[in-house]
């Protein structure tokens, strides 16, 4: 649409257009909003560095995002089990270690993939997120279960490969492995087509706040805002 238009020429009212035609093309309203706010990420990252001209305006911020369905997920115990005994049905065992993070830590996707080992304190379960979505770092905390098998996994001086990512892509060099197929798969073996990785993190709250533990503490383990988290 904006074809190799200069970045700061670009309207509201254009923007808001696209958005129409998107929506009229049959993506979703989610996937418009989150389109929209990649850009706006964008256009923040560039009046943060004085790229754009003085007095520059993102042009969604006056934009009206759709109205989303709201999405219900439930995931019960015995099927957290289920997930985990299915990634351990991969090949690749390092898929069984995301998994099992993702459960422990309720992080982010990227935040465990583009880890390195540099980032792993092994002796107290830690890893350390530097930057995250919300711009703070945070630490993420595993279980001595999940230490013992990513050590079953990885060897020792494997893991002293401190500039190592720790799911490094064999095709992509300096790139995580994405593990999109093995998920695919996963939810598919077990009944659950609907499931994301991301649910793992929304349950991980869930089980949170089910434990007494208050919004504000539960925010900061998660890298949410307190209000995301109460909404």
């Amino acid at each position: 649409l904006f074809e190799g238009r200069v970045a700061w020429s670009v309207t509201p009212d254009e923007l808001d257009r696209s958005g129409v035609a998107m929506i009229e093309a049959g993506y979703s309203p989610a996937t418009v909003n989150r389109n929209i706010s990649q850009i706006g990420s964008l256009f923040k990252w560039a009046n943060k560095r004085r790229i754009a001209p003085v007095g520059f305006r993102s042009p969604t911020l006056g934009i009206v995002r759709y109205k989303e369905e709201v999405r219900r997920v439930e995931l019960s115990a015995q099927e957290v089990v289920k997930l985990i005994d299915g990634a351990n049905a991969i090949k690749d065992r390092r898929f069984a270690v995301l998994v099992r993070l993702l459960i422990d830590t309720g992080a982010r996707r990227g935040e465990v993939l583009d880890r390195m080992w540099q980032d792993v304190n092994w002796d107290k379960c830690e890893i350390t997120a530097p930057v995250t979505k919300t711009g703070s770092p945070r630490v993420l905390f595993f279980s001595e279960e999940t230490k013992r098998f990513m050590a079953r996994v990885w060897s020792q001086s494997e893991r002293e490969q401190v500039n190592e990512l720790i799911f490094a892509s064999a095709r992509c060099p300096l790139q995580p492995i994405t593990f999109k197929r093995h998920w695919h798969w996963l939810v598919e073996s077990i009944g659950r087509p609907d499931l994301r990785m991301n649910d793992l993190r929304h349950h991980r709250a869930k089980e949170l706040l089910d434990k007494g533990v208050t919004i504000a503490v539960a925010s900061q383990a998660l890298g949410n805002s307190s209000l995301i988290l109460a909404r």
